[in-house]
């Protein structure tokens, strides 16, 4: 009988955790916890760009760029030079007005902005796992953000995007599902846009013949590469740094290695299939 009664607890903590999401509050419990880690996430960094001597990596470059785009400044180097930003002409013409709140209001927003991605990330890949909501369970929201969680405090501790891309390309599968392909095309150019990867998921639309969600795609990425930086920048300019930009990030290829960062790029921290396949290679 001891043995049953030791066993009973752990067995009531796994029947809770497969269990409906509805049929019990540990939900509230969970929503409870991306608050707090979401408070605390984003609370350390606006600190650190409080704090003097604090490093913020990559808000600072947001800052800078953002602020030479609202001024109408050139935002890529001259020819040859390393490009201390590295993200499409559109990301800058995004950060213009946020910069303009200065050290601790971009960290703000950024942050916020992060925290929102994190939620939008996990409800819509919970609703693409499991169309059905019986089929929901509390794990499905829980276990993905924990196995993950490392990489969740680096967006928030750097300023990457890369929860803002994922919660853009999963609205998008999700905005398919009930055949919006308009506004599908249009968040896949928005992601492309802030990070030009992205862009490969028109070979996905195509491939599934998402006409509409494609031709969406391809005018929502022109007025977003050309037209929203030309606010800023005027369009001649607008077309120079474009095409800056494509020369130095996508067409920049050699021996040792590509785009800007060629020692990086060969090695087990550039995790594309081109670093990873050198990086076993030279091992």
């Amino acid at each position: 009988m001891s043995n049953a009664h030791a066993e009973e607890p752990p067995a009531k903590v796994a029947a809770t955790l497969a269990s409906p999401v509805k049929s019990h509050p540990a939900f509230r419990l969970l929503i409870g916890c991306y608050v707090v880690i979401s408070i605390a996430f984003g609370g350390i960094a606006i600190a650190n760009s409080i704090l003097p001597g604090k490093s913020m990596k990559d808000y600072w470059v947001w800052l800078e760029t953002g602020q030479r785009m609202f001024h109408g400044q050139p935002i890529y180097p001259a020819s040859g030079e390393k490009f201390d930003f590295m993200y499409p002409p559109t990301a800058a013409a995004l950060l213009a007005p946020v910069s303009a709140l200065g050290r601790v209001g971009i960290v703000i927003v950024l942050a916020t902005i992060t925290a929102l991605a994190w939620l939008a990330s996990v409800r819509l890949a919970v609703r693409l796992a499991a169309p059905h909501e019986r089929s929901r369970n509390l794990l499905l929201y829980a276990l993905p953000s924990l196995i993950v969680i490392v990489f969740v405090w680096s967006n928030f501790h750097i300023g990457q995007p890369s929860l803002v891309i994922l919660a853009l390309l999963l609205g998008a599968f999700a905005a398919l599902q009930v055949e919006r392909e308009t506004l599908a095309g249009a968040m896949v150019a928005i992601a492309a846009g802030i990070k030009a990867f992205p862009f490969i998921a028109i070979l996905y639309l195509l491939y599934r013949r998402y006409w509409i969600a494609a031709a969406s795609m391809i005018v929502s990425l022109a007025l977003l590469v050309l037209v929203l930086p030309a606010v800023f920048r005027g369009f001649g300019n607008a077309t120079a740094d474009l095409q800056t930009w494509a020369s130095g990030m996508l067409f920049k290829y050699d021996e040792s290695g590509v785009a800007q960062r060629p020692g990086r790029s060969n090695s087990w921290k550039n995790q594309s299939i081109f670093g990873l396949k050198s990086h076993v290679a030279a091992r």
